[in-house]
C-alpha cells in the first residue's frame, strides 16, 4: 500500500509538472524592454529616483493600453541604438527622429511628434539668427539628426557632439560652447523650467518626425505594431495632446500619423 502511493503521489506531480511546462508565462509575454537616456528633460528624465518624460509616459502609457509593462533600460543615446542593433533591448522610446539611414536598421512606430529644430544661444549674444553663429560652436547631442540638420541648414557653424542633450545644454549656458542646437519644443521647455540664461533664434532648421524604434526582424513588427494600437487609442481619447501640454505647453502630435 505504502508503494502504491509514492506511485501515485510521483504520477500526480508528474503530471502537475506537465501541466505548469504547458501554461503561458504571462509575465515575460506581457513585458517589454525599452531604452531611454533617463537625463533628457521633458522626454526622458528622473524625478524622484522614478523615470518619468513625455516619451516615457506615451510608452508605459500605450503599452499599458495593450495590456504590456514597460521595463526601462537607461544610457546615452548612442549606446541604447547599439543595445537595440545586438537585442539587448527591444525598443527605444527617447524623441528618435526619424531619417532614412535609421529606417534601414530600425523600425519605426507611428511618428506621433513633430518638432522644430531651432538653436539656442545665451541671452547675452548678439546673434539674432543661426547665420551669426558662423566661426562658432554649437552643441548637439552625439547620434542625433541634429547635427546632420545644422551642417546642411549652415555649413559656416561648427557642431560639437555631447553625450547627452543636459550636457550640451549646460555647456551653452555656461558659456563653453556658443550655443545649442535641438527641438524646439524642446528647448523651450527646458529653458522655463531651469530658468537657463538662453533665448531662442527663430530659424526653423528642420522638421523632425519622431517616434519610438524596435528591431527590423518579426520580433520587432509584432512589438511596433501593439505600440502603434495603443498610440492609436491614446490619441483618439486625447491622452497624447495632454501629455504634449503638460511636458512642452503646447500641442506637438502629429496626428495625421494616428488616424
Amino acid at each position: 500500500m505504502m508503494k502504491n502511493t509514492k506511485m501515485m503521489t510521483l504520477v500526480v506531480a508528474g503530471v502537475a509538472g506537465l501541466a505548469l511546462a504547458n501554461m503561458p508565462v504571462h509575465a515575460s509575454e506581457k513585458t517589454i524592454t525599452l531604452g531611454s537616456t533617463g537625463v533628457s528633460y521633458p522626454t526622458s528624465y528622473k524625478e524622484n529616483d522614478k523615470l518619468v518624460g513625455f516619451d516615457v509616459e506615451v510608452a508605459n502609457k500605450a503599452f499599458a493600453a495593450e495590456g504590456y509593462k514597460v521595463k526601462w533600460v537607461n544610457g546615452d543615446f548612442d549606446s541604447l541604438l547599439q543595445q537595440l542593433s545586438s537585442k539587448k533591448i527591444q525598443g527605444v522610446s527617447n524623441a528618435v527622429a526619424y531619417n532614412k539611414d535609421r529606417a534601414k536598421q530600425y523600425r519605426f512606430s507611428k511618428l506621433y511628434a513633430t518638432y522644430n529644430q531651432q538653436v539656442a544661444v545665451p541671452k547675452d549674444s548678439k546673434a539674432k539668427k543661426v547665420s551669426d553663429l558662423a566661426g562658432k560652436t554649437v552643441g548637439a547631442v552625439q547620434g542625433s539628426t541634429s547635427i546632420k540638420n545644422l551642417n546642411a541648414y549652415n555649413k559656416k557653424v561648427d557642431v560639437r557632439a555631447f553625450e547627452s542633450r543636459d550636457d550640451a545644454v549646460t555647456a551653452a549656458n555656461g558659456g563653453k560652447v556658443d550655443g545649442v542646437t535641438n527641438s524646439g519644443p524642446i528647448l523651450k521647455a527646458v529653458i522655463k523650467d531651469k530658468q537657463l540664461a538662453l533665448k531662442m533664434l527663430p530659424d526653423k532648421i528642420a522638421a523632425d518626425h519622431d517616434g519610438a524604434v524596435f528591431t527590423k526582424d518579426a520580433s520587432g513588427k509584432k512589438d511596433a505594431k501593439i505600440f502603434n494600437a495603443g498610440l492609436k487609442k491614446l490619441y483618439k481619447d486625447g491622452e497624447l495632446q495632454k501629455l504634449s501640454h503638460k511636458y512642452f505647453g503646447e500641442d506637438i502630435i502629429n496626428g495625421k500619423a494616428l488616424k
